[in-house]
């Protein structure tokens, strides 16, 4: 049977990979420590780094090592449109009340961690400035909670 494939929307979201994988590129760079290459996840089709952390963290299923991940992704069943996340690992609560940059929200349903809409950046002229603040101010909110 025959599929049909919007095209022009693959390659919409092939540029913005395109772009936004390069201010990862740079974000990551910045960042001290060990770190996951930036990678593209067929199974969700998005886009993240892990940054691993230095401490071991307890929790009900066992001993790990807090890890903070920085992903783009396209819409799923918990958003309706693209959105930049910060997942860091395990979640505190207490990051809920770390101030983030206009537009991004904590998001606590379904996954938990710092959550800034695609389309609250996308057409403005300075986005990739927009994106850097928001990985910043989530990383940084990370690490004033631990």
């Amino acid at each position: 049977m025959p599929r049909h494939y919007a095209i022009d929307e693959g390659e919409r979201y092939f540029s913005a990979l395109s772009q936004i994988g390069r201010v990862y590129d740079q974000f990551r760079m910045e960042l001290p420590g060990d770190k996951d290459p930036l990678q593209f996840w067929p199974h969700h089709f998005d886009l993240s780094f892990v940054l691993l952390g230095t401490q071991m963290k307890h929790t009900v299923e066992g001993d790990f090592p807090s890890q903070i991940t920085f992903g783009f992704a396209p819409p799923d069943r918990g958003m309706p449109s693209s959105y930049f996340y910060v997942n860091p690992f395990p979640f505190d609560d207490r990051f809920t009340s770390q101030e983030l940059p206009d537009g991004a929200v904590w998001h606590t349903a379904i996954w938990q961690g710092a959550m800034l809409p695609y389309a609250n950046i996308a057409e403005k002229a300075d986005a990739e400035k927009q994106l850097m603040k928001f990985l910043k101010a989530a990383y940084k909110a990370e690490k004033g909670v631990i």
